[in-house]
C-alpha cells in the first residue's frame, strides 16, 4: 500500500485490535487512533464511508474504510481538510495588500532620494552660478573703475579748455 503525505492531509490505519500500524501525525497518541476507530467503527466498512463536514471557511473530508486480507482487519482513516475559495481570496487579497504597501513605500523612499539628489545638484549649481555671478560683477565694476578714472584724468588737464 503506498501513501501519500501532503499537508493537511492525516491517515491512521490500525489492526483489528485498533492498534496503531501507521500515522501521518508524529504526534498523534495511540490511544486517539483507538477512538477515531472504536467510536465510529458501524462506519468502517469495505466499501468505505464519506463523511463531509462544512464549516466557514473550509470543509474537512472523512473517509473511513475497512480492508480484510488473509484473515487480518485493518482499518483506515483517512482525513483532508479542504479550503474553500474564500479562504483562498482572502489569502491573495491580503498578499496583493502587502506588496501594494511595499511598491508604495518604496517609490517613496526612491522619490525623496531622487527629490534629496535634485536638491543638492541645484544647490551646488546655484552657488557656482552665484560665484560666477559674482566675480562678473567685480570684473565689470572693476573695468568700469578703470575707465572711469583714465577718461576722467587726462595729460594736462581741463585747464587749457577754458574760455575768457
Amino acid at each position: 500500500m503506498v501513501i501519500i503525505r501532503k499537508k493537511k492531509f492525516e491517515t491512521v490505519i490500525a489492526n483489528e485490535n485498533y492498534e496503531q500500524i501507521y500515522t501521518s501525525r508524529s504526534s498523534l497518541k495511540t490511544t486517539h487512533a483507538r477512538k477515531y476507530i472504536e467510536n465510529k467503527i458501524a462506519q468502517y466498512t469495505e466499501e468505505g464511508t464519506l463523511e463531509q463536514r462544512r464549516m466557514e471557511s473550509r470543509h474537512i473530508l472523512m473517509f473511513r474504510g475497512k480492508i480484510i486480507q488473509d484473515g487480518h482487519t485493518f482499518y483506515v482513516y483517512l482525513r483532508k481538510d479542504v479550503q474553500s475559495v474564500l479562504e483562498v481570496i482572502e489569502g491573495t487579497r491580503l498578499y496583493l495588500a502587502i506588496v501594494l504597501l511595499l511598491m508604495v513605500g518604496l517609490s517613496y523612499f526612491l522619490e525623496k532620494k531622487s527629490k534629496s539628489k535634485y536638491r543638492e545638484k541645484s544647490k551646488s549649481s546655484l552657488t557656482i552660478s552665484f560665484w560666477k555671478a559674482r566675480e562678473n560683477l567685480v570684473a565689470n565694476i572693476s573695468h568700469e573703475l578703470k575707465n572711469t578714472s583714465c577718461s576722467s584724468v587726462q595729460p594736462g588737464g581741463n585747464a587749457g579748455n577754458r574760455r575768457r
